[in-house]
């Protein structure tokens, strides 16, 4: 499963009621992910995909959008050592 998979299906347990394929951004302006969520989304990120993400990176453009959610998952996959 790739990581947009993954992470499309966490955003969905989350938020069930949410259609986070075609709510394309605007994640945390709008109100949709709070500071809880995001938590829940590093841990379970950290624990699926064996990476570390550093509390620098715990920034709303980070998370307001599926694609930027991604784009950050990426960013430490294989940089563990």
């Amino acid at each position: 499963m790739n990581n947009k998979k993954i992470i499309l299906n966490l955003l969905q347990s989350l938020h069930p009621e949410i259609n986070f394929e075609n709510e394309l951004h605007h994640f945390v302006s709008s109100g949709i992910l709070e500071s809880f969520d995001i938590v829940q989304i590093i841990s379970e990120l950290e624990t699926l995909l064996g990476i570390k993400i550093p509390g620098t990176e715990l920034v709303p453009e980070n998370f307001e959008s599926l694609d930027a959610i991604c784009s950050l998952a990426t960013k430490y996959q294989g940089t563990q050592s």
